[in-house]
């Protein structure tokens, strides 16, 4: 399942590229869920069974997962904060008073 919602966002994405456009923020979603869910059962389950197991391997996909869902959280952030700074600025030019610089 996981191989599969990968490849669907590599299609998102191609096609995204391709038309000029961000990539579907519902696919990016439902990807690194599945990602963090995955690594989060594989790891868990060297934990439990064969603590001597867990390897830099483990703990590298972890730190993967968690890092790409650092950044997309943080660039959903921006991306939040630029659109209400814009509506911001639009709404005090039409009101003719300066916008506010945060």
């Amino acid at each position: 399942m996981v191989v599969a919602a990968l490849l669907a966002y590599v299609i998102e994405f191609a096609r995204a590229v391709l038309s000029d456009r961000a990539p579907d923020r519902a696919t990016t979603d439902t990807v690194l869920a599945l990602a963090v869910v995955a690594v989060a059962i594989w790891v868990m389950q060297a934990i439990v069974f064969d603590p001597t197991a867990v390897t830099e391997a483990h703990v590298a996909q972890l730190l993967l997962v968690a890092g790409a869902l650092i950044v997309s959280t943080i660039e959903r952030h921006v991306d939040d904060m630029e659109a209400v700074a814009k509506l911001a600025g639009a709404s005090a030019a039409e009101a003719g008073t300066p916008a506010l610089h945060c």
